[in-house]
């Protein structure tokens, strides 16, 4: 009832007024404890926000911070290592042509070859990510072409690496896109053979290329026949009939008729020599005809040639002795004798008087004769004679060898070393000198115990061609040389447009550089060729600046300047004036 008060609660005894209060103190414990943790979360560390008008938002880089020290530190490790766009965008000698450090994928005929699918897509996607974090991973771009100039597409191109860092790696193939264009990302740099096979109607061709190279330019030449004919006659212009007639290299044989006249069918089968026809009679000297020329192109094509045989005649014999500077005889060393024909090349050895004999030379005829050099006397530059009717005494006189020592850097215009770079160095004083090949060690030197001393020549073998030359090596002399070499870690990007503001594709873009250190010239030549969308990019520069030229079917050549550094990371651009038809 409302007005009837309890009599236990009165005295403290009642049992349901006990728990009432009981209960009050908990729930007045919880509130108070709710109303700390309102208060002050990061005393207790749990992620509350604090009561305000304005909520501010969570701090998510914070709290991964203070759950996930690990993965920060590596993410901050990894964010630290450079790579090659990274490294370009952020040096002030670097190519305007950046526009983020994501650069080279950046047209779309690029990203067209980025996608997986893409016939030109070298590499699976999960290796992506490692390609873009290494900065020694580099490409091999380039087009192929027949032997009129135009564009192949669907030509199946394969990869294989031939040096010391490159052969252990698994060959790539990929086949060029419309424009005829192909490429292969992620390599190891070094040196690779490029390969493309004609298939049915084209012979395939190789090439040695090195990694970064943009512009790599491959000419098929097409399969097909030439049809040759003509007449076989002798020098006082009679008929030789029964004459043998075919082609180097395989091939249907035929024979001149009485009147000696022929006809022949060669097929084509080098991708860069002319077939080559030899006619022979037993009576006759062996005579052999390159077929080359405007009449030779084309699938299918003909020719007239008319041949002149010579006359065997009687033999002589030729003989002669071999001294040094001082009259010395030199003995043991071989001589040789040419008529660069099939069965002409002979040798002997010089005896201990340094006397040297050939029997059975044919007369009225031309020869190359020259010595193979030893340890102390330089090789004989071959040079012509001719050999009459009787026997002949042809005296060589040598000259002593003169070589030196040299050491050196590979270093590209930046000072930087070049380690593990392969060039050739010719001396150019001495023609029988053949190339010596050297690989510069992990500081960039290299050493060679003797060469020729003169001129000396270092040149890549590989595209981009890059040359040195001016060193002059003296006798005896040991002299050391930095050897400055156009290759870096820098990009030029650009784009070529005509008048009206449209790509021009397929363009011929060529960067040029040079500059004298020293006694020493040093020099290099690019060549690329811009994409559907009127892009191109040189990579692996090192120069301050290029000197680039820029030809288009029906638009005036242009020629420019460019220095690595400016344009404030923009895009190069160049404008074509369009030619009036």
């Amino acid at each position: 009832m409302v007005g009837v008060m309890c009599v236990g609660r009165l005295t403290g005894q009642c049992v349901a007024c006990g728990w009432v209060r009981v209960s009050a103190l908990v729930l007045t414990s919880i509130v108070a404890l709710f109303l700390v943790l309102m208060c002050a979360p990061e005393r207790v560390g749990i992620g509350v926000q604090p009561h305000s008008e304005t909520p501010e938002p969570l701090n998510f880089e914070e709290l991964v911070e203070h759950e996930l020290p690990d993965a920060r530190e590596e993410s901050s490790e990894s964010s630290s290592r450079p790579s090659r766009s990274a490294a370009d965008s952020s040096d002030p000698h670097s190519s305007s042509s950046h526009s983020s450090p994501a650069r080279p994928g950046r047209t779309p005929s690029e990203r067209e070859r980025a996608r997986p699918d893409s016939p030109g897509t070298l590499a699976a996607r999960s290796g992506e990510a490692e390609a873009d974090e290494d900065p020694s991973i580099e490409s091999v771009a380039g087009t192929v072409f027949d032997q009129a100039g135009d564009v192949l597409p669907g030509i199946e191109v394969s990869l294989i690496g031939i040096d010391a860092r490159t052969e252990s790696m698994p060959g790539r193939s990929a086949r060029s896109d419309r424009l005829g264009m192909f490429r292969f990302d992620r390599l190891v740099p070094g040196e690779y053979e490029v390969r493309a096979f004609g298939g049915e109607r084209h012979h395939s061709l190789s090439q040695r290329v090195r990694t970064g190279i943009g512009s790599l330019e491959l000419h098929l030449q097409g399969k097909g026949e030439i049809v040759v004919a003509g007449r076989v006659t002798d020098e006082s212009g009679q008929a030789i009939p029964d004459a043998r007639i075919r082609a180097l290299g395989g091939g249907e044989e035929t024979r001149s008729a009485e009147d000696g006249s022929y006809r022949a069918v060669v097929e084509r089968r080098q991708a860069s020599q002319a077939p080559v026809l030899t006619f022979s009679h037993p009576q006759f000297r062996e005579h052999r005809a390159q077929l080359s020329g405007t009449q030779t192109q084309g699938p299918s094509s003909s020719m007239q040639l008319d041949v002149t045989l010579k006359s065997r005649t009687s033999t002589v014999r030729v003989e002669g002795l071999v001294s040094g500077p001082f009259n010395e005889v030199v003995s043991g060393v071989t001589v040789w004798l040419n008529a660069s024909r099939p069965g002409s090349f002979r040798r002997t050895l010089t005896d201990d008087l340094g006397v040297y004999a050939f029997e059975r030379v044919e007369s009225n005829g031309s020869y190359q004769i020259g010595v193979d050099g030893n340890r102390d006397y330089a090789p004989l530059e071959p040079r012509w004679v001719s050999i009459g009717r009787n026997d002949e005494v042809l005296d060589l006189r040598l000259r002593r060898r003169s070589s030196g020592e040299l050491n050196g850097t590979l270093v590209n215009p930046e000072g930087r070393v070049l380690p593990g770079f392969s060039v050739r160095v010719k001396s150019t004083g001495a023609s029988d000198h053949f190339p010596l090949q050297l690989i510069s060690d992990a500081y960039g030197g290299f050493s060679i115990r003797e060469i020729e001393a003169g001129d000396l020549l270092f040149m890549t073998t590989s595209l981009p061609r890059l040359e040195a030359r001016g060193l002059v090596l003296q006798p005896g002399a040991n002299q050391y040389v930095d050897v400055v070499l156009d290759w870096g870690e820098h990009w030029l990007f650009g784009q070529v447009l005509s008048s009206g503001g449209q790509p021009v594709p397929g363009a011929r873009v060529t960067a040029q550089w040079g500059m004298q250190f020293g006694d020493v010239f040093s020099q290099s030549q690019r060549e690329t060729r811009t994409d559907i969308d009127g892009y191109f990019a040189f990579s692996n520069l090192a120069a301050p600046g290029y000197t680039l030229t820029v030809r288009a079917e029906g638009h005036a050549s242009a020629r420019l300047l460019h220095t690595l550094g400016s344009g404030h990371g923009q895009d190069l651009v160049i404008t074509l004036a369009r030619l009036e038809p």
